[in-house]
């Protein structure tokens, strides 16, 4: 199931495996930790809301035509 990666020659194999894990040890060792500190970019399509406006003119334009059909309504019993 776990078979080794075939070496032509050990020796020089096992001199690599210690020098890749010395640049690894040095490389962990020199990690500095950062943190952004920056704030968050912003999105202007996400500011104003396009679908909402939307959504409110289409209602105030339902409560208009309705108001005027009950204006028509009254002045038609008048």
């Amino acid at each position: 199931m776990y078979r080794a990666i075939p070496e032509g020659n050990k020796l020089l194999s096992r001199r690599w495996r210690e020098k890749e894990r010395e640049i690894h040890q040095h490389k962990l060792s020199s990690m500095k930790a950062t943190v952004e500190i920056r704030e968050p970019a912003t999105f202007s399509h996400l500011q104003k809301k396009l679908k909402k406006s939307q959504m409110q003119e289409e209602r105030y334009t339902e409560i208009e035509r309705e108001n005027r059909i009950l204006l028509e309504k009254m002045t038609h019993i008048m």
